[in-house]
Parts: C-alpha cells; sequence; structure tokens
C-alpha cells in the first residue's frame, strides 16, 4: 500500500480496533467512533450523527470527520497532530469551544482513548 501524498504517513495495517461513545454538543446527539492501528495509535475519527441524512449539518460532521482522520494520519504520531489540532481550536471567553469541530479535538486530547 502506498499514499499518492509525499507528506502523508504509509500506515502498515489496514486492520483497526475501534470504540463508539455518545457525543453530545449544541443538543445534536452524535456518535464519536475512535478507531486505532495495531499499536494503539488513534488513526480515524467518524462521527455518525443522528440527523436526517442528505440534511447539511449531517453533512458538516461527515466532511468534520474526514477533516480530522486525515489530519491524524499525516503524523507518525497522532498525539503530535492532536497537539497542533487542540492549539488551534478557537473558543470563546471562558475556555469552550466555538465548535464541534473543537469540541471534538478537546475531547481526544484529553482522552484519546475514550476511557472516561
Amino acid at each position: 500500500m502506498s499514499n499518492s501524498e509525499p507528506d502523508m504517513f504509509e500506515i502498515d495495517e489496514n486492520r483497526r480496533n475501534g470504540i463508539t461513545v455518545r457525543f453530545v454538543y449544541n443538543n445534536v446527539s452524535t456518535h464519536l467512533n475512535a478507531q486505532y492501528d495495531s499499536k494503539g495509535n488513534l488513526r480515524v475519527i467518524k462521527l455518525f450523527p443522528k440527523l436526517k441524512y442528505g440534511t447539511d449539518y449531517h453533512e458538516l460532521l461527515k466532511e468534520v470527520s474526514e477533516d480530522l482522520t486525515f489530519r491524524l494520519q499525516c503524523y507518525k504520531e497522532p498525539g503530535d497532530a492532536l497537539a497542533r489540532m487542540h492549539s488551534s481550536v478557537r473558543r470563546k471567553q471562558d475556555g469552550t469551544p466555538t465548535t464541534i469541530r473543537g469540541a471534538v479535538i478537546d475531547r481526544l486530547f484529553r482522552d484519546p482513548y475514550l476511557e472516561e
């Protein structure tokens, strides 16, 4: 398996273990699925919103999943990617993220194995 992007880290295996938890942001319930490679590194993020398929917000959350997954796979160590994304999250004055993307990043940065 090879990647066409020269800056991407090549993943050795396609089989991933995953964990799914319920995630609520702004009264929108989604399932947050995190998938890990054989070494336990976070590699794939998927959001499964409980919204009508095809609506704008549903599609937006699918794009957020793809964006976060791409960013995680660009680094050999996903912790580095999470730290970089966490440092760029826009926040309100009270420190909470302004978007669901930021809330997902905060959750994964705080607890990448979704044990909380």
